[in-house]
């Protein structure tokens, strides 16, 4: 995937950002920026966290270089469609 995406917010998505510190806040917003400008930025560690074979395909981003917390998101037609923000156990249990 080459190219920026644009966004939509889940209404999980959502409520996990409200529940959210300023300073953690303003990192989820400085990633979304970062997928805005690039499918796959440098830094922010992809991975696909959805079964092989199982759609849609989920995929996860590092929010924080310390890996503390990953957004998690899935594409449709050039929208990357916002899951959850959580941290890292928790995103792994349930993107």
């Amino acid at each position: 995937m080459i190219g920026g995406l644009s966004v939509q917010m889940t209404n999980s998505f959502i409520r996990d950002f409200d529940r959210l510190s300023n300073d953690l806040r303003a990192a989820v917003i400085a990633c979304i920026d970062d997928l805005k400008e690039e499918v796959v930025p440098p830094g922010r560690r992809l991975h696909v966290v959805s079964p092989k074979g199982k759609k849609p395909t989920i995929f996860t981003v590092d929010v924080r270089s310390n890996k503390s917390h990953k957004l998690s998101f899935q594409v449709e037609n050039r929208v990357a469609i916002l899951r959850r923000i959580a941290t890292h156990k928790e995103i792994d249990r349930s993107p």
